[in-house]
């Protein structure tokens, strides 16, 4: 059985080095998902529910202060930080061998 070009060790171990990049971003991104899906729900679930009936409800910029602390913060924060992943932390690597210009 012969072995394709696409298996050479070189191009095996560019795409384990992209792989391993494409990983690495990925368990970034989960990990940042769980943690505002974690303070989204604590924070709602803590403010949301700490207010006895009857009485009335904190109030912050005209919401109430659940949906302030527990969905507008996180929401706001979810955005500057997928700002900072995509610009600052994620890299652009190449998927198929460069092509050479013909002489």
């Amino acid at each position: 059985m012969e072995k394709s070009p696409s298996n050479s060790s070189e191009t095996v171990g560019e795409r384990t080095s992209v792989f391993r990049q494409l990983r690495g971003e990925t368990l970034v991104i989960l990990g940042i998902w769980l943690g505002f899906m974690a303070w989204t729900i604590g924070v709602t679930a803590y403010l949301g529910y700490a207010e006895p009936a009857g009485e009335t409800v904190e109030l912050v910029w005209g919401l109430p202060a659940w949906v302030f602390w527990g969905i507008v913060v996180p929401w706001a924060a979810a955005n500057v930080t997928t700002f900072w992943f995509c610009l600052g932390y994620m890299k652009d690597q190449p998927l198929d061998e460069p092509e050479t210009p013909e002489r």
